[in-house]
């Protein structure tokens, strides 16, 4: 590993994270999801905003923005 004990911690944990939630990524995430709603824990909800245009530019036919101009 590294030469730094925090980001060898830091790996150690993860790997350990991960075996203890089958091996997988999704099992890592419905584990964590279930603690996070088993947890009082305050969590943020980012404001569901459309995405904006900015920069003008000609709009295709099937919605896709023109290239830039160069």
């Amino acid at each position: 590993m590294t030469k730094n004990p925090i980001l060898d911690e830091l790996h150690a944990t993860r790997e350990r994270l991960l075996v203890e939630s089958g091996g997988t990524i999704s099992g890592l995430l419905d584990r964590l999801r279930a603690e996070q709603a088993t947890s009082d824990r305050p969590t943020y909800k980012a404001a569901n905003h459309a995405i904006q245009r900015s920069g003008g530019g000609d709009v295709a036919a099937n919605g896709e923005s023109a290239p830039a101009a160069r």
